[in-house]
This record gives C-alpha cells, structure tokens and sequence, in this order.
C-alpha cells in the first residue's frame, strides 16, 4: 500500500516538475518572440520612415541613428551584465525591459525622424532598454530551462516574433498603427512571462561550460557573421537600395518566411549539437552573400525579381539559423554567476562588429569590393565553429545516438 501511494506522490511530482518545465518552456518562447521584434525592428524603422526619400541629409541621419542605437545597446549591455552578476535580479526586470521597449518604441514613431536632437534620445533609450530586455531573456533561458530544450525554446520564439513584425509592416497600411500593435505585443507578452515565470523548476540541467581561453574564440564568428550585418545595414538599407528593389516587388511579403527557418537551427541545436546548427546557417549564409556578390557584380539585382527574392530570402535562412545559435551558445557558455559579464563580452563583440561592417564599407567606398572583403573573411568561419568546444552536454548526444540507433534497428527488424 504504501509502495502505491509512494509511485503515485512521484508520479505526481513528475507530471508537476513536466508542467513547470513546459510552462517556463512557453514563457522563454514569449520571451524570445519579443527579441525578435526589438532585433527586427532598428532596420525596418528606417526602411520604412528615413530611407525612402533617398536625400543625403537623411542618410547622415539614418547612419548616425543606427550607430546611436548600437553604441546604448552596448552600453545598456555593460550595466545589465554588471547588475546581473552582483544582484541577481528577479522577474521584475521583465517588466522594466518589456514595458520600457514598448514606451520607447511609440516614442520612436511619434518623434520627427528628422528632429535628429530628439530622435538620438529615444534610439538611445531604446537601445538601453532593449539591452534590458535581451539579458532579462536569456537569463532566464539559463536559469529555467534545460539545456536541450534552448535552442527549440529560442528559436520557435525568434521565428514566430520576426515574422509577426515583417508580416505587419508589409500588411497594415499605416505606421503608426504598426507600431502600438507592437507596443501592445510587448506589454502583452511582458505581463504574461512576469505572471508565468513566478516559480522556476529548482534543477536545471545545464550545459557544458566553457572555462579557458576558448571562450574567446567565440568571439571570431560573432564578428564576422556581425560584419555582414553592418555591410548590409550600410549599403540595402541606409542608402535605399533595399527600398527600391523590393517596392516593386509584388511577392514582397514572401521575403517574411525565411524567418520561419529558425524552427529548424533550434531542432538542430537541441538533437545533433550547437556546432552543427552553427555550420548550416553558416553555410547558407556564405551562399547567400557569394549569391549577392555575383548579382551585384553582374547588375541582376535590380533587373530580376526573382534573383532579388532568391537572394535575400538566402541571407535571411542564414540570419534566421545564425541569431538564435548565438544567442544558445553564448548562453551555455558561462557558470550562472558569470552569466552577465561572459554575455556582455558576446553583445560587445557583436556590437564591435556591425561598427566595422559599417566602417569599412564606408572607407573602401566601392560596395562590391567590401562584399568581396568581408566574403573571404566568412569563408573560414565554418572552420572556426567546427572547431569551437560543444556546449549541449554529452550525455543529451549519447542519448540521441542511441535512440537513432535503436529506431535503426527496429525498422531492420520489421523488414525481416
């Protein structure tokens, strides 16, 4: 009798520990969804509101806006990362993150983009704010969730938040309107993750962490994969050659599926390993950016819609694997009291690169010949990740091994 009672409270407790993992599981995918709105969103804003005028004075603009918000978001980086490891915050920091994202992002709209005075103040406190939001995220990514379940919980998040964005600007007829559903988003999503994260499973199993001096050589990727990002800033956005392209494209809103490709990078982190998620998205993106050089080179881009679909929907697979990698593995890499400094290294080193992007597709001055730059300096990057220490633990790839295996020889079974 007491044996039945016994398996029942476990069997009990088990079902308890399943729904708490699932409902913090559900919170962290929220979580990421607004990631995803606050990393989309910079790019999307301009796109829409600076570049299509197309006039000098607006560029300068839009170039000093754009490095406004990246010099805060590093800054907002520093001080989150610094709080984090010495305060140990709780889930109140959710609501400082999200509520502030969804205050500054209506500012973003209501302020004159050409008032340059006021719309550095509030780029820059969007920045800050969603420095918040991302450490706020992904600290409880580390706290709450099991390693293995990371990248599916960050990822089906990121595809989910990145879509909805790009599907309401090529959808809803005004601005405005865009961005107080946004805002609305955020303080949904805000209220429902400080409500659902009020108990966290008390043993989370984590991942492999990174002690020595490999921890740096994460560093390499980020930059580079960064880079590609500043050059795409600099050249398809601020200067408006995105927004010509893709107004007279009539399957434009197609270009909002690749995002959807994310799904996919957080299944192969969590089944097969980070490093070989890393080295897909690597190698789509590689293909996308030789793609994009040989278009430009040959003047495709703007006579064939489809090579312009093909090609940003290329780079966008790419994007869509590689941002929720980063942000798994730099996650899994530090002890939780380290968590705040070791991520603030990884926002740094992203930040440090968009800025080079920038910069030197700038100074070179001739877009294809920087393209071609930061192309071979993409092409090692695979190397580099192969070679990176795997953070998902080796029991978690055992285990999946094993069961492949035994799937393997069940179905040789049935055949004979």
């Amino acid at each position: 009798m007491r044996n039945n009672v016994s398996s029942e409270a476990e069997s009990s407790d088990s079902v308890v520990r399943h729904l708490r993992s699932l409902h913090v599981c559900v919170a962290a995918s929220i979580a990421a969804l607004v990631l995803a709105i606050c990393l989309t969103y910079m790019p999307m804003w301009l796109f829409i509101r600076l570049v299509p005028e197309l006039k000098p004075f607006t560029r300068h603009i839009a170039e000093v806006l754009m490095l406004t918000y990246i010099l805060s978001l590093a800054i907002g980086s520093v001080l989150t990362g610094s709080y984090i490891d010495t305060a140990r915050p709780n889930r109140k920091i959710h609501l400082i993150g999200g509520f502030g994202l969804a205050t500054s992002l209506i500012a973003t709209e209501l302020v004159s983009p050409l008032d340059i005075n006021e719309a550095i103040v509030t780029w820059i406190c969007f920045g800050m704010f969603t420095a918040i939001a991302l450490f706020s995220i992904l600290y409880l990514v580390k706290t709450g969730i099991h390693s293995w379940n990371r990248g599916r919980v960050i990822s089906s998040g990121f595809a989910i938040g990145a879509f909805l964005n790009v599907f309401l600007y090529h959808s809803v007829g005004s601005v405005t309107e865009v961005a107080f559903l946004q805002a609305s988003v955020l303080v949904v999503t805000t209220t429902i993750l400080y409500l659902s994260t009020s108990r966290l499973p008390s043993e989370v199993i984590d991942s492999v962490h990174v002690r020595d001096f490999r921890l740096y050589l994460f560093m390499f990727p980020t930059f580079i994969f960064a880079m590609f990002l500043g050059y795409l800033f600099r050249v398809f956005v601020i200067t408006g050659e995105l927004h010509m392209i893709l107004s007279t494209m009539e399957y434009v809103n197609l270009l909002s599926l690749p995002f959807l490709f994310a799904l996919a990078s957080g299944y192969i982190m969590d089944k097969y390993g980070r490093r070989e998620a890393g080295i897909v998205g690597h190698m789509i993106l590689l293909l996308g950016s030789v793609t994009l050089l040989a278009h430009s080179l040959s003047g495709v881009l703007e006579r064939s819609h489809i090579a312009s679909a093909f090609t940003f929907a290329l780079i966008e697979v790419g994007y869509g694997f590689m941002i929720p990698y980063f942000m798994v593995v730099w996650s899994d890499i530090p002890r939780k009291n380290l968590f705040g400094r070791v991520f603030t290294l990884g926002m740094l080193t992203g930040a440090a690169g968009v800025v080079a992007g920038v910069l030197i597709t700038t100074l070179v001055g001739n877009a294809n010949v920087a393209l071609s730059i930061i192309t071979l300096m993409l092409i090692p990057m695979s190397y580099i990740i192969f070679k990176l220490p795997e953070t998902l633990p080796q029991e978690r790839l055992m285990r999946e091994e094993i069961r492949r295996y035994l799937k393997k020889a069940l179905e040789v079974a049935k055949r004979k």
